[in-house]
């Protein structure tokens, strides 16, 4: 039986200090070695409690109503040139207890498809 498998998304696990800034850099290129072109790209990473699933974070550059009016949101956290993703959030607003989350990162295209790229565990490390 043949299998077609849609599924793009990486296991890759975060880890990250408390009362420290976070940062991260990722770098996209398309399968031919090329810079990903990232124009009109929403991205979404989701800090959320390991047990319930509830969100206690959520880093994205959508300015849309529904982000900017929800304070788990910090809409200007995360900025996109050429194939970079850039995810900057400040020591006062990483202020997740020592623990173990679990994390996606979602980027939605301008013609409104989502995808999961990355999802793992996000570790916050004692300060």
């Amino acid at each position: 039986m043949a299998t077609i498998n849609t599924d793009i998304a990486e296991s890759i696990d975060i880890v990250a200090r408390a009362k420290n800034s976070f940062n991260l850099k990722i770098d996209i290129n398309t399968s031919a070695g090329s810079e990903f072109d990232l124009t009109g790209y929403k991205v979404y990473l989701d800090i959320k409690a390991l047990a319930t699933g509830s969100l206690l974070r959520g880093l994205t550059n959508d300015t849309a109503d529904a982000y900017t009016g929800n304070s788990a949101y910090n809409t200007t956290a995360i900025t996109l040139s050429g194939g970079t993703i850039t995810i900057a959030e400040s020591s006062t607003n990483m202020d997740l207890a020592p623990g173990t989350y679990k994390y996606t990162l979602r980027l939605k295209s301008s013609t409104d498809q989502l995808k999961t790229w990355m999802y793992g565990k996000f570790k916050i490390n004692a300060d």
